[in-house]
């Protein structure tokens, strides 16, 4: 008998680009609650939709710089 959860085998992977970042940042913004960090939801749309549309690290730079007047420059390219 497996031990392994029956539900587990039958999670599918994430096949495209943009799939596999968007379930990167679903663990990455997980990750940040536990250790009490959390995004607002502001923050999440633009990182969501930057990866919707293919941005780069500088173009979601810049969309952060745009949409977020008290952005912080510590993140830096």
């Amino acid at each position: 008998m497996s031990t392994l959860s029956p539900k587990l085998g039958k999670i599918a992977r994430p096949k495209t680009k943009q799939d596999k970042l968007m379930r990167q940042f679903r663990f990455a913004r997980k990750s940040f609650e536990i250790e009490g960090i959390h995004l607002s939801d502001e923050v999440s749309k633009i990182f969501e939709d930057c990866i919707k549309s293919g941005c780069s690290p500088e173009q979601l730079h810049e969309q952060l710089q745009i949409h977020l007047a008290e952005y912080d420059n510590s993140l830096r390219k």
